[in-house]
């Protein structure tokens, strides 16, 4: 099987972003290892330079071509240019956007499909700013899938992403001292062919399996050299000590998978470098993705592996119900800024990942004991007012400004439609025995928990454990949003699992945080299991957890009954409807133009209007 690359490099975007200037330096650097690299047998450059023009439909035709060739058993995809982070997804903007809002490209929905191109291995380089949309242009950039959908879903793949940075911050472009003047040098870029070249020898493992041996850059320890290497280099060429950029990546290949192939350094006896029995599985691996083992990480400790392991560690001690009592549920007599005053049980790590975790623990707080209604289902909100209610398979009543009744049709879920008082508006299930907390803060739906009316059997059923659950789901809601909550470890995944069976599928909102984890560990029997919990305790499926856990279809197909509600109740879903072969009611597809900024599912009041007819005409339920 042969190796193939696409480097695409776009300098110059609508929308009044300035024209990058190492997109072209990048571009050869990259292009230069690449071409190097033994069984390269395609290295293809997609380039705004000169000024042409660069489409999603030339990167689509480009992918589709390797994809078609049947001997490509690795294909390594290079971005260099302008990237924004809309509604927590990645897109790349090429010459067109964001003018055209199409001309972007869905980096996680063409991920998604990556898997099943039937290339064994791919992995996707992103030299790109994932900073949050700030403007109403940006806001309505939709963007494209550009891998085939091939419907190959029986072929399996694995995909990898390296970011530049983490979510919400730019990666950084430098005058290299060392070139010209006005020579620009791209700070990932720079690290990341300096990992994959052989300049740095300990990432280099010998294989000593094959006729000759060879020394082998993986992915694993490529993650965790970047996140190192790019901060110590910012700071080498110049950059002053409050300039950060800390790179992130979403690895589901298995741990022997390669991108690099270099001459072996000689062995030494004893020395780390030596593996016998070589990898005969192909450059990309196979099997169920997972991290190395715990300790086999680097001796120096960046803010993305602080902030890993802090995750890791308080995940995992929330899921066994290890967490030491006396820490107040809500943290809120903990400051943000106050290096000394961390909770005691992640004091150990260092006080920048503590900040970053507790600030969004701070925007994930559950609203503690929910109370009931005499229907025994409905809504309270804080932080904001509701207007209106709506729903076309309950009744549904607005007491006061942060509270709704409703009682369902049938004792099955229904879709409400509520309307805010700054006429944003969410479509969150009504699901029968339960109450819904809704925190609305900053202008964004930050966190929905659901628990038991305290008028039902489960309220008294639950009382033992729902302490304990309200601090794992502001953790695990916490996580999430920093886009850390990965199961990276089998013992996470299995505590998690266990938890989940506890639960018996009574809480909705550990089911979907759990679900899109699972979705990372591309774990469909344990995605399956938790839907079938959840349908057997609630009669009903969350819309995300039914999309991630059922197989993707090659043409779009509605979801079935019993999935509630109509769309992604998570902002990061939209991106894979379209990888997913999810086709939603049509004034749901025009609503998805107008998304607010928010982690959770939100729109804005040009989609209300949109929304009220689709429930009147019983498109939506």
């Amino acid at each position: 099987m042969q190796r193939a690359a696409l480097l695409i490099g776009v300098q110059k975007t609508g929308g009044g972003f300035p024209a990058l200037q190492a997109v072209d330096s990048g571009l050869r650097r990259f292009g230069s290892w690449a071409a190097a690299q033994p069984g390269m047998g395609t290295v293809e450059v997609l380039s705004d330079a000169g000024g042409r023009a660069v489409s999603c439909a030339q990167v689509r035709a480009a992918i589709t071509r390797l994809a078609d060739r049947g001997d490509v058993g690795q294909l390594l995809v290079y971005f260099a240019g302008h990237g924004v982070n809309v509604r927590f997804n990645e897109y790349w903007l090429l010459s067109g956007a964001p003018d055209d809002p199409s001309e972007a490209v869905n980096v996680a929905g063409s991920v998604e499909l990556a898997e099943y191109c039937g290339i064994p291995h791919v992995a996707l380089f992103s030299d790109a700013c994932r900073t949050a949309a700030d403007t109403i242009q940006l806001q309505a950039v939709t963007g494209s899938l550009v891998f085939p959908n091939k419907g190959r879903f029986d072929q399996r793949g694995r995909a990898d992403v390296f970011y530049a940075t983490r979510v919400g911050h730019p990666a950084l472009e430098v005058k290299d001292a060392n070139a010209a003047a006005a020579a620009f040098e791209a700070i990932f870029t720079a690290a990341l062919v300096s990992g994959l070249d052989g300049s740095r020898a300990d990432l280099v493992e010998r294989e000593d399996g094959g006729v000759t041996p060879v020394g082998r850059v993986r992915c694993w320890p490529l993650r965790d050299y970047l996140e190192t290497e790019v901060p110590k280099l910012l700071i080498r060429r110049g950059a002053s000590l409050d300039v950060a950029q800390v790179p992130d990546a979403d690895i589901t290949s298995r741990p022997t998978a390669w991108l690099s192939e270099l001459p072996a350094a000689p062995s030494r006896d004893g020395g780390a470098a030596a593996r016998g029995g070589g990898d005969t599985e192909g450059p990309g691996g196979g099997g169920r993705g997972g991290a190395p083992d715990a300790g086999a990480g680097p001796p120096e400790r960046s803010l993305a592996s602080t902030l890993r392991a802090l995750t890791q560690r308080v995940v995992r001690a929330a899921l066994e119900g290890k967490l030491p009592r006396g820490q107040p549920p809500g943290y809120t007599n903990y400051d943000v800024g106050a290096r000394g005053r961390m909770p005691r049980w992640y004091a150990r790590d260092d006080a920048r990942g503590s900040e970053f975790f507790h600030a969004a623990l701070a925007q994930s707080v559950d609203l503690g004991p929910l109370g009931h209604h005499e229907t025994k289902c409905g809504f309270r909100v804080t932080g904001a007012t509701i207007t209106e209610a709506l729903s076309a398979g309950a009744t549904v009543e607005v007491l006061g400004e942060h509270r709704v009744r409703a009682e369902v049709y049938g004792g099955r879920a229904a879709s409400v439609l509520l309307v805010l008082g700054d006429r944003r508006a969410l479509l969150l299930p009504a699901i029968p025995g339960l109450i819904a907390g809704l925190t609305y803060a900053d202008g964004e739906l930050a966190n929905v928990s659901y628990e038991p009316s305290d008028n039902t059997p489960l309220w008294g059923e639950m009382q033992g454990e729902l302490d304990n659950l309200r601090e794992l789901r502001g953790i695990t809601a916490a996580a999430a949003r920093l886009g850390v909550f990965r199961l990276e470890q089998p013992e996470d995944a299995r505590a998690l699992l266990e938890r989940m069976r506890s639960l018996g599928g009574r809480d909705p909102t550990m089911a979907l945080y759990s679900a899109y984890a699972l979705h990372g560990r591309r774990d469909r029997e344990a995605l399956r299991e938790i839907e079938s919990q959840q349908r057997e305790a609630l009669r009903m499926s969350l819309f995300d957890v039914a999309m991630l856990a059922r197989e993707p279809t090659p043409d779009g197909e509605p979801m079935p009954s019993g999935v509630y509600p109509a769309a992604p109740l998570l902002s990061q879903g939209w991106a894979l409807l379209g990888a997913r072969g999810v086709l939603l009611p049509a004034q749901l597809r025009d609503a998805q133009r107008h998304l607010a900024p928010s982690f959770w599912t939100l729109f804005e009041p040009p989609a209300v209007d949109a929304l009220r007819d689709a429930i009147g005409a019983g498109e939506v339920r």
